[in-house]
């Protein structure tokens, strides 16, 4: 009996080059980054909501601390 092998190789067999492992690295570590400072960004929000925006003769007064928690939220499900 002949033992027949097939030297073809898929898709799926290669390896991924260096280039692609590489960019796959710093996008993971961009996403990280951005959790961390979305989620300091919201802890900012909620403790110090109040926010002054001064118009010619008139003053604003902005609560933000809704932001903040959406901003904690999504940098807590960023960060891994």
């Amino acid at each position: 009996m002949s033992h027949v092998t097939n030297h073809r190789t898929s898709e799926a067999d290669r390896p991924a080059s260096a280039w692609a492992m590489g960019l796959a690295y710093f996008a993971g570590c961009v996403m990280m980054l951005i959790g961390v400072f979305s989620a300091l960004a919201g802890i900012t929000a909620i403790f110090r909501d109040d926010v002054y925006v001064f118009r010619g003769e008139y003053v604003f007064l902005w609560d933000v601390s809704a932001w903040g928690w959406i901003h904690l939220i999504l940098g807590v499900l960023i960060h891994p």
